[in-house]
């Protein structure tokens, strides 16, 4: 496997393991039904902006670890540089990456419009994070391992 296929299955892994634990540890703390709004939507808004910084730091992290292993067991560096086709993959990913995250957060928008619970639409809208993540690097890894 090159470099790259490697580095996106690792950022899979990452992503579902980190939104596994939120599911799991952060998830069902969520204030009661009947708490005030500002407490339940103070509770939410936190949780999206942990996750988010949570979900780039430890990306961050696995691509320098990603880079540093790769180096030592290889003995190669990490590619330094993208030529065209390196541009193109991660434009294609890029553009599903996007389309999924727009299409979930339409569906989060619709759900809190029909009068949805805060909890149901702020969890669609994670799932939302989680969903175009993987699939932008799914259509990564799938197009370097078809090569063009």
């Amino acid at each position: 496997m090159t470099f790259q296929e490697k580095k996106n299955l690792g950022f899979i892994a990452a992503t579902v393991l980190v939104f596994a634990y939120f599911w799991f540890n952060v998830f069902p703390r969520h204030p009661a039904s009947g708490a005030a709004a500002e407490t339940v939507l103070r509770f939410w808004g936190s949780t999206v902006l942990i996750y988010i910084v949570t979900s780039i730091g430890v990306l961050i992290l696995l691509h320098i670890l990603t880079s540093i292993t790769h180096t030592v067991l290889t003995r190669e560096r990490e590619p330094s540089f993208m030529d065209e086709r390196d541009r193109l993959f991660d434009m294609k990913s890029d553009r599903y990456m996007y389309l999924t995250f727009i299409a979930v957060f339409l569906l989060a928008m619709l759900l809190a419009m029909l009068g949805a619970a805060p909890a149901v639409t702020f969890k669609v809208l994670m799932t939302a994070f989680l969903m175009s993540q993987i699939v932008g690097s799914s259509t990564e890894f799938f197009l370097y391992r078809r090569g063009y």
